[in-house]
């Protein structure tokens, strides 16, 4: 049984309150998100947890046998060890976290909405759209110095963005209207 009123107290004490907002309406829109992340990673959660708990039972029977049968097992801590950096592994792939700076991007869509803002900036000021270029505006409009091209070429990998293609795209759809 999931206590959802203690959960989503603790985290609206964390969050910025809204103003046009009431507060029962940001603990339902809360306990709404809340919900749809647990329903979407309950099946992977459970399987993981069976996956882990044999394992871990794999591990107690080694510990045992090396004791009745008086060898040594492996390194058992390590072991243990690697079955919790199996499920760190797996959170920060679920809520998209990596190694490296802070993301700026929500999704693949925001990083494409961002991106088309860049370049109709460029557009209006009559630029070259060029991944330099979008750095820049994105530098500007951010505030993040670090973004250089190479950043534009690793988020292009990451969210699975064809630069040539999403560039073309919006410069026909440019071109027509």
């Amino acid at each position: 049984m999931v206590n959802w009123e203690v959960i989503s107290g603790k985290i609206l004490e964390m969050l910025p309150a809204k103003d046009s907002a009431s507060k029962s309406e940001n603990v339902e829109t809360l306990r709404l998100g809340l919900a749809m992340h647990v329903l979407e990673y309950l099946p992977e959660k459970f399987d993981a947890a069976l996956n882990e708990l044999c394992q871990e039972a794999i591990l107690h029977f080694m510990k045992e046998a090396g004791i009745v049968k008086g060898y040594k097992p492996p390194p058992l801590a390590r072991l243990a060890d690697a079955i919790v950096s199996l499920e760190a592994k797996a959170i920060r792939s679920r809520l998209g976290i990596q190694e490296g700076p802070a993301s700026l991007f929500i999704h693949r869509s925001h990083y494409e909405k961002v991106l088309t803002e860049a370049i109709t900036r460029l557009l209006a000021d009559g630029e070259q759209v060029t991944q330099e270029r979008v750095a820049e505006k994105l530098n500007e409009t951010l505030g993040d110095p670090t973004i250089d091209e190479r950043m534009i070429r690793r988020w292009n990998r990451e969210y699975g963005v064809d630069w040539k293609e999403f560039k073309s795209r919006l410069l026909n759809r440019t071109n027509s209207s």
